[in-house]
């Protein structure tokens, strides 16, 4: 079930950024509408994102969404999973560790975020 979630929300999003952010009214976006999708449910999708009150939610989100200072970069492990592996190479764990862990970034890997304020956190942990 939470596979089909994360699926159906990751299709929704992809259909909001290719189909509705990108043109400015709903004839455009009915017109360049996906194939695999039927005219009346693209219909119905488009009223609900023309919602004020889904207006309002998204900018409120995406607004905390940008105050989010030092995310953290443990995917879908729980920190509790992430503590009891330290703590099987390690007698006490404390929160500098998990924060350490959780927040230091995989080499290779492109980020949507800076995280100069993250690194330099990171750094001075390490060094007490």
């Amino acid at each position: 079930m939470v596979t089909i979630r994360d699926a159906w929300r990751r299709h929704r999003s992809d259909l909001k950024l290719n189909y509705y952010d990108p043109y400015e009214n709903d004839a455009v976006r009915m017109a360049k509408k996906p194939g695999h999708i039927p005219e009346c449910q693209f219909r119905e999708l488009l009223k609900y994102w023309n919602f004020e009150k889904f207006k309002k939610m998204s900018e409120t989100n995406a607004n905390n969404r940008k105050k989010l200072m030092n995310p953290h970069t443990a995917g879908k492990k729980s920190f509790a999973l992430v503590r009891n592996k330290l703590e099987k190479d390690k007698e006490t764990v404390s929160s500098k560790d998990i924060f350490v862990v959780t927040r230091t970034r995989k080499p290779g890997r492109s980020y949507k975020a800076s995280n100069e304020d993250t690194t330099s956190k990171i750094v001075c942990a390490c060094l007490f």
